[in-house]
């Protein structure tokens, strides 16, 4: 398929640059794929949406400090540099720009405590780079807001953590399908006897690299790790077991569940194991879901991964008429902001 048809025209006045006042006062659209309807709601009706049977799952990754400001050290030309995650030699993966001085063996210089060596780059625009003092990259670094938001206000800045998210594993990216989430929300869901479960997925590149092939089977996912603990396995596992509907909050759940699916240790039965694993899953359509029923998103770039995974779950068509409606109605876009269940 040719990365056109996940194309859209989205006006800049409906990217949203600053959180909404309470989280829950999102909108939600629905959109239903057996009927092919869509409702328009606010998002604290959500427990009202779901039946009391349901499971719904969560991404508990925390967004990380790693966006980090310094210069050329021999030339004193400012770049910035994104902190993606460490590998087993420990040097760090990482994007950066202006990427013509971000050459190999250049060094940089953050502060009077910090510098680096880029140590490789690869065609793909990623990096390693060697860093001086590891500690200091969350004393001296920033949260990575998208670059679509401009001037965000100091105060908003815990806007852009779930209030559920732990250090189980930290990211540079948040699961922004997750920001709605209020304590009240979660009390709702649990009162109504709904259950909960959280996973974790390393969020990166892979989620948020725009694809730049016209044919989006020519795409290359980057890898991201995951974490399913004991528990959360055996959850979910029951919920199948049980025909409950499982309701993934976001695309970085929907790649963990159906990724640890492909994964899973025994071919013959549909229970997903507990594990730490990486995963280079590209959801495309054709793709067969087996763990998720109904998938809870924000609203996505053009020509995106995560456009194409909602492609895949409910067909193009039906998504981009849901887009379009959005759009009509003014909704919020992207990272801060409405949200889309599909069901």
């Amino acid at each position: 398929m040719d990365i056109s048809e996940f194309d859209y025209y989205l006006p800049n006045e409906l990217i949203a640059q600053q959180p909404i006042k309470t989280r829950d006062q999102s909108r939600l659209l629905v959109l239903n794929r057996a009927t092919q309807t869509i409702s328009h709601h606010i998002f604290n009706e959500l427990p009202n949406l779901l039946n009391n049977n349901d499971l719904v799952v969560f991404n508990n990754t925390k967004v990380m400090k790693c966006r980090l400001y310094g210069k050329i050290s021999d030339t004193n030309k400012d770049i910035e540099i994104l902190i993606l995650n460490q590998n087993n030699d420990g040097y760090w993966e990482c994007i950066g720009k202006p990427g013509r001085y971000l050459k190999e063996n250049a060094h940089v210089s953050f502060n009077k405590d910090l510098s680096g060596t880029i140590i490789a780059k690869y065609s793909d625009g990623t990096m390693l780079i060697s860093l001086s003092n590891d500690n200091m990259i969350e004393k001296i670094a920033s949260i990575p807001f998208p670059p679509y938001i401009n001037n965000l206000q100091d105060q908003n800045i815990d806007r852009y953590q779930t209030i559920y998210a732990n250090e189980t594993l930290l990211s540079a990216a948040a699961p922004t399908a997750g920001l709605h989430f209020t304590d009240g929300i979660l009390n709702k869901l649990s009162q109504k006897g709904i259950q909960k479960v959280e996973l974790s997925l390393q969020i990166g590149i892979g989620t948020f690299q725009p694809i730049r092939v016209n044919n989006i089977n020519d795409h290359k996912m980057h890898s991201e790790q995951w974490i399913i603990s004991n528990d959360a396995a055996n959850i979910i596992n029951s919920a199948k077991q049980n025909n409950k509907k499982i309701l993934s909050v976001g695309t970085t759940v929907t790649r963990t569940l159906e990724s640890a699916y492909l994964t899973r240790n025994d071919k013959k039965t549909s229970n997903i194991n507990s594990d730490t694993r990486w995963t280079d899953l590209f959801i495309k359509p054709g793709f067969k879901f087996n763990i998720i029923d109904m998938l809870l998103t924000n609203f996505h770039l053009p020509k995106s991964t995560l456009l194409v995974l909602l492609s895949s779950f409910a067909s193009k068509d039906l998504i981009m008429w849901a887009y379009e409606e959005a759009i009509k109605e003014k909704y919020r876009f992207y990272s801060f902001g409405d949200a889309m269940l599909i069901i």
